[in-house]
């Protein structure tokens, strides 16, 4: 079934227009996130992509998947414009991929729905939810993925609506793209195959219209299908291009199917602020509406990639999964929309109990974020880091969305470049290392004193081992040595009976054996994280 033939109100076969909401829900959102970024270094891979970006280096050091190449190129430009209010410009960058994300979903869910404010609010709702806006934020590509996802999905439904050549090359153009900002477009991309084969099959679509729409494809992912290219060249080793394009250093997560993450609990905390609201009963009713209201073409189409993107999330386990649960989020969305629809089509008076659950959507979440970190530490709730990061506050970091007021990892950069003495030596490991990077380079400062760690290579200084630890201390003789923590995994095992007391409650000074006996102390021994 068609749906425009469902939506009488207007002349059948005419979809709803979006040229004003469009660009309304654009700039909502935009000033949103832009006016809550945060505005200073960021911690983790935040600082790491950031890093990266100043470097302009495509290729990073946890694999091709992990490169994201489109993105870090995007940033680099952002660096070469200005270099003084860069961490600001690249965190609100992500803001602006989540705000095209926001206005693009608002067309989506008018389209099938037939009423723009269900667009509206759909959107408004999800902008608001937790991870979106965390993610809208801070440095992350994530954001400029669900920016391609909902592109994709706007495309699609145009394409099955309405079916031509143009149409269908420019979603594989932007699915192509999105390869080359990160691995989550190939999650739809069989669904968008299997669309297009369909219509093919059906006559609705010329099968000589699949050729362009390859060679647009690989276009699109160029930059990174020549990355793949370059590195098996390179290294001669074509398997283990193709397993680090697919996979980076994480196949074992990837390919998960049954193990459970020893992070389940927190990220399963995390990922439930995106429902306080009335989403999920909204998807409900969507999912069981869906085929009647937008035709079982589209049906099937929209609920192949809610499963695949729900199943990736659900058996992912990382220390960041509540990240990983944004596409999920996206199509849990699309649902709602629809069964905002079906429940308003009832009476005017049901539409008007509708909007009012869908504007308490709005407004609720951002007063709970407000509140909870202030409540749980009541109640004595407390997140505990193996490795604590100086200056911030765990649960308010994770719980709380908006950044601009989160300077934690700024304190904590100028704080050790200030600590320091004279050609000093900083040993960090990657959560701390990217902060004290950026806002060494950005600033121009302490530019005597050398960073090691973190993802990046040790150059001529030989990382220490029990093996190498002579020539380590050799290499750097005269120089006095810190490191940002006295616990296993976040400092090299070979030094740590070398530690002495913290400086200033943020860095440690190690003492070579030449100049100190080792301390037989014991050392904490905290599981590896990636972040």
């Amino acid at each position: 079934m068609d749906i425009a033939t469902q939506q009488g109100y207007r002349p059948e076969g005419r979809l709803p227009s979006v040229k004003w909401l469009y660009p309304l829900v654009l700039i909502g959102a935009m000033v949103l996130y832009a006016s809550t970024a945060q505005r200073g270094v960021p911690w983790q891979d935040s600082g790491m992509h950031q890093f990266r970006a100043i470097k302009f280096d495509l290729v990073g050091h946890l694999g091709l998947a992990l490169a994201h190449p489109l993105y870090i190129a995007a940033g680099h430009g952002i660096w070469l414009i200005d270099k003084e209010h860069f961490p600001f410009l690249m965190n609100a960058f992500s803001g602006l991929g989540m705000a095209i994300a926001m206005a693009n979903l608002a067309a989506v869910c008018t389209i099938l729905t037939g009423r723009r404010w269900i667009g509206a609010v759909s959107a408004a709702m999800l902008a608001v939810a937790h991870t979106p806006w965390w993610l809208g934020t801070i440095t992350e590509v994530y954001a400029w993925v669900i920016a391609g996802l909902t592109a994709e999905i706007w495309l699609m439904i145009l394409l099955i609506h309405k079916p031509t050549a143009g149409k269908l090359c420019a979603l594989a153009f932007i699915s192509g793209i999105g390869l080359s900002l990160h691995n989550f477009a190939l999650l739809p991309l069989p669904i968008y195959i299997v669309v297009a084969s369909v219509l093919v099959a059906r006559k609705q679509l010329h099968a000589k219209a699949l050729i362009p729409a390859a060679v647009v494809y690989l276009t699109g992912a160029g930059l990174y299908i020549g990355m793949i290219i370059n590195q098996a060249i390179n290294t001669g080793d074509i398997v283990g291009t193709i397993h680090s394009a697919l996979f980076g250093k994480y196949a074992s997560a990837v390919l998960n199917i049954s193990s459970v993450s020893r992070y389940g609990k927190a990220n399963a905390a995390i990922s439930s602020m995106n429902f306080i609201n009335f989403l999920l009963p909204f998807a409900v009713i969507g999912w069981a509406r869906l085929a009647r209201q937008v035709g079982r073409f589209i049906a099937f189409a929209i609920s192949a990639i809610t499963i695949i993107e729900l199943f990736f999330f659900i058996r992912y386990p990382v220390p960041d999964q509540f990240m990983f649960i944004l596409p999920s989020l996206v199509m849990i969305t699309i649902a709602a929309s629809v069964g905002i629809s079906r429940l308003a089509a009832h009476s005017a008076d049901r539409a008007r109990l509708v909007l009012t659950a869908c504007i308490i959507s709005i407004i609720i979440p951002p007063m709970v974020y407000a509140t909870i970190p202030t409540i749980l530490r009541n109640l004595g709730v407390n997140v505990r880091r193996k490795r604590p990061l100086p200056f911030r506050d765990e649960v308010r970091y994770w719980l709380t969305p908006w950044k601009h007021n989160e300077n934690s990892a700024e304190l904590f950069a100028k704080a050790v470049l200030t600590t320091v003495e004279p050609n000093g030596i900083i040993i960090a490991g990657p959560s701390s290392y990217y902060p004290i990077a950026v806002f060494q380079k950005i600033h121009s400062i302490r530019k005597d004193v050398l960073l090691l760690g973190g993802n990046e290579p040790w150059g001529e200084v030989p990382e220490p081992s029990n093996e190498n630890l002579r020539a380590f201390f050799h290499a750097l003789a005269g120089r006095p040595i810190y490191s940002v923590s006295n616990v296993r995994g976040y400092c090299p095992k070979a030094l740590l009976p070398y530690i002495e007391d913290r400086l200033h409650g943020i860095i440690y000074r190690i003492r070579p054996p030449s100049e100190q006996p080792p301390t037989s102390s014991p050392v904490p021994n905290p599981s590896k994280t990636r972040r």
